[in-house]
């Protein structure tokens, strides 16, 4: 993400750990050093309130679709979202958002 010249922000929300029993504030950072993420903003959600965002049911089950990538504008605005998006997909959409698409 380096190359859109500080134009973009990169959040990733750590809702779980391989264990599934939430997050905490040295899991999060343990993951961000593994993953050498400098530049992303790491946030907690131990409570897994931000799966409704990416869940659906079909016949009684759930199922969470992670990867997730969401894209909002500087007015907040959701401008692209996409279930197991490729970084390529997601660059291509910021490239068209940033200018002016």
């Amino acid at each position: 993400m380096q190359r859109f010249n500080g134009r973009v922000r990169v959040i990733q929300v750590l809702t779980d750990n391989s264990t599934r029993t939430g997050v905490d504030e040295a899991f999060c950072s343990s993951w961000q050093s593994r993953y050498s993420l400098t530049n992303v903003k790491v946030l907690m959600d131990p409570t897994k309130s931000f799966y409704r965002f990416f869940t659906f049911g079909m016949s009684g089950t759930v199922t969470i679709n992670l990867p997730a990538m969401a894209l909002f504008d500087r007015a907040g605005t959701v401008r692209w979202t996409r279930f197991g998006a490729s970084l390529t997909q997601a660059q291509a959409e910021i490239n068209n958002v940033l200018s002016g698409g």
